[in-house]
């Protein structure tokens, strides 16, 4: 009797836990999951993207990429090999994913103590952003395989600056990259 009353046990536990998995599972996902899925995947890529792909500092005055300055260097690692292991990998999935004719832009800033256009023998913010946005862009054509017709650059000058950061700041001398 007793080993009746244990299959008969086990078999009732079989057929419960057979109906629960064939039951419909409650929605389980994260709420943010749920509103990447609304978003889209290309939604979900280009926030991927922005994550990883974080400024590029420049000098003040300068429109060279300090590629081994560690005064330059972002997260941890100096502008060279941040490029070569996060910026171009991230270029190479997101160029991939974009839809034929869409851009990737290279917005070039500057802070805001010099003029925003050129007197009195100071190239002007302008300048000087639009020759940082070329120097990435330079970078990144002579270290990966990614075409030109993929970007464009843009000068924002002082415009733009970081929240919270005093316009002034060299923080501000920077390149962003963004998915038009």
């Amino acid at each position: 009797m007793k080993l009746f009353s244990i299959i008969l046990s086990a078999a009732i536990i079989f057929a419960a836990v057979g109906c629960e998995t064939a039951q419909p599972k409650a929605d389980t996902k994260p709420a943010m999951q749920d509103q990447m899925d609304k978003a889209g995947p290309m939604d979900s890529l280009k926030a991927e993207f922005k994550s990883k792909v974080k400024p590029i500092p420049f000098a003040y005055k300068s429109s060279q990429l300090k590629l081994n300055d560690p005064k330059y260097s972002v997260a941890g690692q100096n502008l060279d090999s941040y490029m070569k292991k996060i910026v171009l990998p991230a270029l190479s999935q997101i160029i991939n994913a974009l839809p034929e004719g869409q851009k990737i832009m290279i917005n070039g800033y500057a802070s805001a103590k010099g003029p925003e256009n050129a007197e009195k023998g100071k190239k002007g913010n302008i300048a000087i952003s639009q020759e940082r946005a070329d120097a990435v862009l330079s970078y990144i054509l002579k270290n990966s395989k990614i075409s030109k017709d993929r970007f464009e650059t843009k000068a924002n000058g002082s415009s733009n600056t970081l929240p919270d950061v005093n316009p002034r700041s060299n923080k501000n001398c920077r390149v962003e990259l963004d998915i038009e």
